[in-house]
């Protein structure tokens, strides 16, 4: 089993791949807003939203194994030139916090993925992000994996009155 998020526009890509090799794609979060994740020390950290044209004036930072056509270029970027590539999650938050790199991500369900960052709103964005599990077609998942499954549902309602306290 696998969690991941992409942008909504390639999500017909990952259905149409899962059905081929025989996997099943559980969608966890739909049309998610996007948000800037910057270093409560950048400049940017003041700004309470910016629009989505602006995303690629920024020093841009993102995970090595990501696709070009797959998120970059979604963002308007026309190459990848000027990215900071990083390996994991802690790379990505530390370059992030000790610096003025900024990167892109989908509005969680709690504040802010680091205390020494911030969530700016990206206002304007064409599209927003899905969250996936995904898992083998002939896998059944066991009670504990589906009670977790229905609560990163709840986390990601739309209606904050249905999260869980």
């Amino acid at each position: 089993m696998s969690l991941f998020y992409c942008f909504d526009t390639v999500s017909d890509t990952y259905y149409a791949l899962a059905k081929k090799h025989n996997l099943k794609l559980i969608p966890i979060a739909r049309n998610r807003p996007l948000i800037l994740l910057a270093s409560k020390k950048n400049p940017l950290s003041r700004k309470k939203e910016i629009p989505f044209d602006s995303i690629t004036d920024y020093k841009f930072i993102m995970y090595e194994n990501f696709k070009f056509d797959e998120w970059l270029k979604i963002l308007n970027f026309k190459n990848d030139n000027n990215i900071l590539y990083v390996f994991d999650r802690g790379g990505l938050i530390d370059a992030i916090r000790q610096s003025r790199y900024v990167t892109v991500m989908m509005k969680r369900f709690t504040d802010t993925y680091s205390e020494d960052c911030v969530e700016i709103s990206i206002v304007d964005s064409p599209f927003g992000m899905d969250a996936y599990c995904l898992h083998h077609a002939s896998y059944t998942m066991n009670s504990r994996e589906k009670q977790f499954i229905r609560e990163l549902k709840e986390l990601f309602a739309e209606n904050p009155a249905q999260r869980p306290i």
